[in-house]
């Protein structure tokens, strides 16, 4: 039901107006700032909230909406504990979301913040774009170890995955 929900929301984002995100995000907001709720509903708002963000970003190609979905998914991963398909999306979606910012402002900093709280990994300014890529790669892999054939989206990893080698 929630992948039903979701591929509705992503077909809704392609032909959305602006206005309509706007409205959504505001909502989702408001929800999330009138009170705990249980971690479901926590962790679906949260994602939610980021989705909406990031299509946002892509109307307006405004870095704070992909920073703010960024953290809203980061956020999300709390309330996913012990639910290693829920964990698996998320952290598939952050790290698109981390190569989108990564493509919009080609600075390494930017992958620094993005995955050092995920994999503990330190990166200095220095490093150089292959290490960076390495990384992304290091966390696609992460996401397909999380699912076993014939997990339903396996091939959508995989897919994740061989975009980033080409790359």
């Amino acid at each position: 039901m929630i992948n039903m929900a979701k591929r509705s929301l992503t077909d809704f984002q392609k032909s959305a107006s602006l206005h309509a995100i706007n409205t959504i995000v505001f909502l989702l907001q408001e929800a999330l700032a009138l009170g705990p709720g249980t971690p479901l509903g926590k962790f679906t708002a949260l994602s939610m909230l980021a989705d909406e963000l990031y299509a946002r970003f892509h109307h307006l190609h405004k870095i704070s909406d992909l920073d703010s979905a960024i953290s809203s998914l980061q956020n999300a991963v709390k309330y996913c504990i012990g639910n290693d398909w829920q964990q698996q999306n998320t952290v598939q979606q952050l790290s698109i979301m981390f190569t989108s910012q990564f493509d919009f402002t080609g600075n390494m900093l930017d992958l620094q913040r993005a995955f050092s709280p995920f994999i503990g990994v330190k990166m200095t300014v220095q490093e150089d774009q292959k290490n960076a890529f390495n990384k992304a790669i290091w966390m696609q892999r992460q996401a397909l170890k999380l699912l076993p054939p014939p997990h339903p989206n396996r091939s959508a990893s995989l897919n994740n995955l061989a975009n980033m080698l080409w790359t």
